[in-house]
């Protein structure tokens, strides 16, 4: 009885993925267009430096992809992911991408906005010899 139940809540937790994986996209949903102007592989996570509706933000994805991303304009939809009790003055958007040759999407989360600050791993900062 108790592998039955444990088969059960396994199926129930995978049908809102099989259900998703299913559905094909409707390309009329993704209104926002995503313009790709940098791509970075960081541990097989995918970071996009992108420009939507003329603000620069980075982009991160939710699952790991190898490899880089193609530069150039991509469709989108956005995502509301904000918790009903957050505060109006954070951010929690991800934007879901899609690709239309093969009719593919994947989620990127919303992580930078504006000119974020250099962080150790960016091209030319060490902070071992930096100094004020």
């Amino acid at each position: 009885m108790n592998s039955q139940i444990k088969n059960l809540a396994l199926t129930l937790l995978l049908l809102p993925t099989a259900a998703h994986a299913a559905k094909k996209p409707d390309p009329a949903d993704y209104t926002i267009t995503v313009h790709v102007i940098g791509s970075a592989n960081r541990s097989a996570i995918q970071h996009l430096e992108v420009v939507i509706d003329g603000k620069t933000m980075e982009l991160c994805s939710t699952v790991g992809y190898g490899g880089l991303l193609a530069l150039g304009d991509y469709k989108a939809k956005y995502i509301n992911m904000a918790p009903k009790t957050h505060a109006t003055y954070d951010y929690w958007n991800r934007y879901e991408i899609y690709f239309p040759s093969d009719g593919a999407i994947r989620d990127y989360d919303e992580i930078a906005i504006g000119a974020p600050p250099p962080s150790n791993d960016a091209p030319g900062i060490s902070p071992s010899t930096t100094t004020p």
